[in-house]
């Protein structure tokens, strides 16, 4: 067998070092279906900018980028020379050419432009978690998730309809419950609450003669004469209202009489 000799090569092509990848993920399962792209700096008549690379790599899933300049390269490339060498195991003679490293990153996104991040500073934390949830959480998380917005939406449905039942009932107003006779015949039996003292009043809350919403309400009755009897007028149907709603109803069976 032929003595072991290596011959220095230099570049592969002009001022074109070999590459070598480096991926910052793991190892690759599948190498053979890798596709590499390189791309040179057009400026190459300045010293350094000639000299930049920028190799890319796709795959099935994900793009891979990597540099030989900037901040992403690695602090070592600066300090040490690479080689990489071609053995033919015939003559056992080694072809050694220059070499670069590249340290390859997954590209997450096409969009090269960074995002607004205002939208994401205005969120909640509860909103932020909930991001979190939906691209690194678990099947129950996400389902505890899911569950909560329905159970949101189902509310905000629930809520638009009482606030819409509730605009409509606000909007019909100058609608009376009293019509202008029944008005008219409480005028004798409201004299009394309208002329009430403090006397009567501390005797009807021993006695509860009148419920405690009407008793407190006496105690503030206005002195113009009007809103006074009208105020008046109004608690006493009121307080009727809740004595009938306290008796108990008493349904009697009524015998049908046929005539023979």
């Amino acid at each position: 067998m032929a003595a072991a000799t290596w011959r220095y090569r230099g570049d592969p092509e002009a001022e074109r070092p070999a590459a070598l990848v480096r991926f910052a993920n793991g190892k690759l399962q599948h190498p053979d279906s890798l596709r590499f792209t390189v791309y040179r700096n057009r400026d190459t008549a300045h010293p350094r900018k000639r000299h930049r690379r920028i190799l890319v790599s796709e795959t099935e899933r994900l793009c891979y980028v990597g540099h030989n300049f900037g901040s992403e390269v690695m602090k070592c490339n600066s300090l040490c020379r690479y080689f990489v060498g071609v053995l033919d195991k015939n003559s056992g003679q080694m072809e050694v050419y220059n070499a670069e490293i590249f340290n390859m990153q997954p590209l997450l996104s096409d969009n090269l432009i960074p995002d607004d991040t205002k939208d994401y500073q205005t969120k909640s934390y509860r909103e932020k978690m909930d991001l979190c949830i939906e691209a690194f959480g678990t099947s129950k998380q996400k389902r505890a998730l899911s569950s909560r917005r329905m159970n949101a939406v189902g509310n905000d449905i629930v809520s638009t309809a009482v606030t819409k039942a509730a605009a409509n009932v606000i909007d019909a107003k100058g609608v009376t419950v009293l019509s202008p006779a029944e008005y008219e015949a409480l005028r004798v039996p409201a004299a009394t609450l309208a002329n009430i003292t403090a006397e009567e009043l501390a005797k009807g809350a021993e006695e509860r003669s009148h419920c405690s919403f009407v008793l407190e309400e006496l105690k503030f009755l206005p002195t113009d004469e009007k809103s006074r009897d009208h105020k008046a007028r109004c608690l006493w149907f009121l307080d009727t209202l809740i004595k009938f709603s306290h008796l108990k109803v008493i349904k009697k069976k009524r015998k049908r009489v046929f005539s023979s």
